[in-house]
């Protein structure tokens, strides 16, 4: 219910907003990149995005990603006596699942435009195999969904309604304290 009224929310500010003759929504796919400085592990996905103007250079963007499973090795610590005080390789995978809503300020021509964006939102950890308890993973796999705010910038090139935007930032979530990563996005976009 609160998401309805918040999108109905959402929609009667846009309807509302003091623009004259321009376009007023924008959606969008994209390739997604990360690197997950914890497990020093690159992530590439899909996701997509989509904005509505509330002010003539002012949006509010919404995007949803997924990263695909990457495999990482970790060190799992044996659990009986004599062993611990070895640490044993062990494969696992991790796919990661993003979704941020935030203002856009945008400045440029109608076929240049360069943003800045600042977003929260949450990430969400899925690592596989969860039977594994290794020490420095833990906390991903007990608290796998964790808050994230994102602040980034860059380009968007349009010709009429089509364009391309690359999208580079600091997405940081919360576990046990910041942890910052590298994001960059790339992709089409229409507005209308």
């Amino acid at each position: 219910m609160k998401r309805i009224l918040l999108f109905l929310l959402f929609i009667v500010v846009v309807q509302n907003s003091p623009l004259q003759g321009q376009n007023r929504f924008e959606i969008g796919a994209f390739a997604d990149y990360l690197h997950l400085a914890k497990i020093d592990t690159h992530h590439a996905g899909l996701g997509g995005r989509f904005s509505g103007r509330i002010y003539p250079h002012v949006l509010l963007a919404g995007e949803v990603a997924y990263d695909f499973a990457q495999p990482f090795t970790e060190q799992v610590s044996c659990p009986r006596s004599p062993c611990n005080l070895f640490l044993i390789p062990s494969f696992s995978n991790v796919a990661i699942l993003h979704g941020m809503f935030g203002p856009e300020f945008q400045i440029g021509s109608q076929n240049i435009r360069i943003f800045a964006t600042a977003k929260g939102g949450f990430v969400n950890f899925r690592i596989r195999p969860e039977n594994i308890k290794s020490l420095l993973f833990q906390s991903l796999r007990n608290d796998n969904t964790n808050g994230v705010l994102y602040s980034g910038g860059g380009m968007e090139f349009y010709k009429n309604h089509l364009g391309l935007r690359l999208d580079v930032g600091n997405e940081i979530y919360f576990n046990h304290g910041a942890n910052h990563n590298l994001r960059a996005s790339f992709g089409p976009v229409i507005r209308f």
